[in-house]
Parts: structure tokens; sequence; C-alpha cells
């Protein structure tokens, strides 16, 4: 078997280019917009439709990149820029600045000699290597160089110009053996399952182990995490929350038509695998537990305009255990934390909630979300649009409804999120006011609960502090969607700063006489 070898060493030209000009300069005009995350730069990928960084990162000191979440790999900023750019390895050299040779015709410039029988063919070539290239070239009359050159040792790269990524190693399944000595010695008395996630391309990429234990009576359970370091080849016991792909991913591309059901924990999703075998099962990244896990899940389908969305009460399943094959009440409450995997343990099946989902008793079945309204950026018919000192708002008579786009900056990667979020029904600030006495205010005009137009006058020492705003608000009877502190900031920076066109001097001193209604 033969491999190409150019007589100039393009390669090297092309490391000396990148090392003059510095592999982080030329790594930021590559691939513009990435942050630092120590040694690492990440940014989005561009090669592939990428929704935020995290996944594709390159190391700005030896130059190896790797993006886990499709697979692809490489060892040095050549094939980087080539897969970057869709270009061979060699037009690659080329780009980074290697002068093209005056002849381009290739016969001339490629000799061919055997292609050393290892399967480390890649494209990089280090300094080491570099240094023993440049010993042993000769002149093109002299034949003495290119078989010297084909003595080096296997693990010597040569420049290869077929633009192919280097061939990888298959990545191993995690196994007990690779959990390290001290996890062991935590889980030792426990039984250990392993929760695997796999790329899109069914490659696997970390795994959770779970480990349930008896302790004096009490069920404990323990966790460890790991993932798959491509770079160095091997397993490392670290996984970031934010750089997991979603839980059995390589279903979801295989089954894009069927509908999701999104769960909470690795374990309630292989259970609901067995028990609705019709969707396509996932998990939700996520640090909150119950209820308030809900809304978030719900929160984040709102904002990528799901077509429908349901929820599931477990406990409508769990009022019932199922004795010789058919519901029976269940005559203790519904245990505590009662999830799908303790219907399973009940007795239910696939095949008995189909037939049971619809009967009086547990309908409907699926609840639908009434208020899984998509928000989109740009405006709609009815809609008014703030922009408050840095903040936007999106005001809607017609539904009666408040906006506001929350702004989050990553800590790690310096990126940046903005959301669009509900905050209250409609209110908004109609007059400017100040007194005899030059005491400021406001005039509010609210739609109620009730869907009652009010006039309110709020005094700026009333809505001195987010706490007394949100207060004083509710009892006028505007509806809140949720009270969590940046909703409740939100709307005070709004009711404090917005800026009335009107305004109303010289009002007597008692002020606004109680509310106005239409």
């Amino acid at each position: 078997m033969l491999s190409k070898q150019y007589k100039r060493d393009y390669f090297a030209e092309a490391h000396q280019l990148l090392k003059q000009q510095g592999f982080s300069n030329y790594i930021e005009r590559l691939l513009p917009a990435g942050k630092y995350q120590g040694n690492e730069y990440v940014v989005k990928n561009p090669t592939r439709s990428d929704g935020k960084a995290g996944s594709f990162s390159i190391n700005v000191i030896t130059g190896k990149w790797s993006d886990f979440a499709t697979d692809d790999v490489g060892s040095d900023l050549i094939s980087l820029t080539a897969y970057i750019k869709g270009i061979s390895n060699i037009e690659a050299c080329f780009y980074i600045g290697v002068p093209r040779p005056e002849n381009t015709n290739s016969k001339r410039d490629i000799v061919e000699l055997p292609k050393p029988l290892t399967p480390a063919n890649a494209n990089i070539i280090d300094d080491e290597i570099f240094n023993t290239i440049q010993d042993i070239k000769q002149e093109d009359s002299q034949p003495t160089g290119i078989e010297r050159l084909g003595q080096l040792e296997p693990s010597l790269v040569t420049g290869n110009s077929d633009a192919e990524l280097p061939s990888q190693k298959p990545v191993p399944e995690f196994t007990v053996d690779l959990i390290g000595r001290r996890t062991k010695d935590r889980f030792k008395d426990g039984r250990i399952t392993f929760y695997r996630y796999y790329s899109s391309k069914n490659v696997p990429v970390g795994c959770v182990v779970r480990c349930d234990m008896d302790i004096e009576g009490d069920k404990v359970k323990s966790f460890a995490q790991f993932s798959y370091d491509r770079i160095k080849e091997k397993w490392q016991s670290s996984w970031s929350g934010e750089g997991k792909p979603l839980y059995n991913l390589p279903e979801i591309v295989a089954r894009h038509d069927a509908p999701v059901m999104i769960v909470e924990g690795e374990k309630t999703a292989e259970a609901a695998k067995l028990l609705f075998p019709e969707f396509v099962i996932t998990t939700s990244y996520n640090d909150t537990t119950g209820a308030k896990y809900a809304r978030t899940l719900n929160d984040i389908l709102q904002r990528v305009e799901a077509k429908s969305v349901r929820s599931l009460d477990v406990k409508k399943l769990g009022r019932y255990t199922i004795v010789e094959g058919k519901p029976q009440s269940r005559e203790q409450p519904v245990p505590d934390k009662y999830d799908l995997a303790d219907i399973a343990n009940d007795g239910w099946t696939a095949d008995l909630i189909n037939e049971w989902m619809e009967h009086k008793d547990f309908a409907p079945f699926f609840e639908i979300i009434r208020d899984a309204q998509a928000v989109r950026d740009l405006p709609k018919e009815g809609e008014e649009c703030f922009h408050i000192k840095g903040i936007n708002y999106k005001l809607n008579k017609k539904h009666n409804v408040l906006w506001w786009e929350m702004t989050k900056t990553d800590g790690r990667s310096g990126e940046t999120t903005k959301t669009w979020l509900t905050l209250s029904g409609y209110i908004k600030p109609t007059y400017c006011m100040e007194d005899s006495n030059g005491d400021h205010g406001v005039l509010v005009e609210i739609i109620t609960r009730r869907n009652k137009r009010v006039e309110c006058f709020f005094s700026r020492d009333e809505t001195a502090s987010e706490k007394d705003t949100t207060k004083l608000l509710l009892l006028k009877g505007l509806p809140i969607s949720h009270l969590k502190p940046d909703n409740c900031y939100a709307l005070n920076f709004y009711l404090n700063n917005f800026e009335p066109e009107r305004r109303a001097i010289g009002v007597d001193m008692v002020g606004w006489q109680g509310d106005n209604e239409a």
C-alpha cells in the first residue's frame, strides 16, 4: 500500500507559520466569538446547527480539538482548518499561509513511499517530528532522503494529502473496572446501576453510576459521574451538567416523528420506556425537583414553541395497585416522591395503561397545559415594546400580559442567553405625578384578575423595594405569574423606571383619591 508524501513539507511550513502567529490568535480569527476556559477555547461549531457553545473546544497549547456531540476530533490546527473550511489538509496549509508551488502538477510534487503499518496515520506533526524530518530532508535529486523518511518510526506521522480525519480508536463502554478506588469503597455495600449517555452517532460520551444502599433501614442513594475525554482517550471521573447530551439521544434521532416524554432522572426514564413504548423517553438536567422542576420545564418548552405540551400526574396511577390484573384502590395514601418507577413496581404495564387510560377514573390521562403559549421576539398585533434602561419588555393588551426579556451570562463560558418570560398581567404607568409638596408618584393602569380596568396611584416610597411593590400589586388585583426573585425585580424595575409621556403637576396633598374603575 502506498501513501502520498510531498517533497516540500507543507505541514511543517504551516506549523511554523502557526507558531509565529500564535495558536490563540489564529484560532480566534478562524472561529471568532469563542470563550476561554483555562487552556480550552470553547465556541459554537459552525459546521452544524450548534445552539450553544460547550461541546466543541480547542486546546490553545497543543491545537488538539474535539466535538463530543458529533464525535469529530483532530490533533492539530491544520486538521481543524480543514474541518471548518471543508477542504483538504494540504489546502488547509495554503489557507494558513504556506506559498503554493509554482508548478501545481501534483505528480511531480508527490513521491510514493510505503505506508507505515500503523493505525496512527494522523495529520499532526509535533515539534520533535518536525525537527527529525528537517534533519533528513535532501535535495530533490537525492533519493536517499526519501528512503530515510520512509524508515521513520511508525509513530512519526507523515503529511497526508487526502484530508481524511485521523481514524479514531473505538470508545470503550464504561464498566465497573473503570471506577476509581475511592468510589468503589463508597459503593461497596450497594447495588450499582449504570446509565449511559451517547452522542447522536451512538458513541459513548458519559455515564452516570447510581448506587442504592440500605443503611440501618433507610434507603440511601448516591451517584458518580464519568465522561470520556476524546483527546486523552480515556474515561475521567468528572462531568458537568451543561456538557451532557440528552439521555437516550440516539433513539430521539432515530424516532424523530415520535412524541417525546421528559421525565426526572435516568431511573424514571428506564421505567417509562417499558410503560410508554410509543414515546421516546429522555430526561432534563435540572437542579430542582417536583412542582418547581415541572414549572421550569414548562417554561423551556414554551420558549422552544412546542406544538403541544401535556402533563401526567403519576398519582392518578399511584392511587391504584394491580391485583389479579385489575386496578384496585390503594388502602394507604400515595407515598411521597412517587414516580413512574414505583408505578411499575405496583404492577402497572404498558398494556394495562392503554386499557385503562380512557376510564373515567383516569380521564383525562394526559392533561393539556393550557398556558403553554410560545413567546416570540417580534411583537405581534396589539403588543407594545419598551426598552427601559437595558431591559426589554413587551405589553399585550389583547391578552392582558406583560413579558420581560431575562438576560443571563454563563460564569464559565461567558456566553449570554436571552429569554422572554411571562411577568404579569396588564400593567402600564400612564402619568408621572407630583403633588404640591414636591412628592412624586405614578398613576398606573391595571387589568385585574376579574378583567376590570383599574387606575391606581402609587407613591414612590410605596414602590421602594421589590417586596413592597409585589405585595401592593397583588392587593390591587394584578395577576403575577411567578413570585420568583428575578420576576419581582423585573416588575419593580419596570414600575420605577417607566417614563410615561403624560405628567400631572400640582395635585392636592392628599394625593390620588382611591382607585378608579372603568
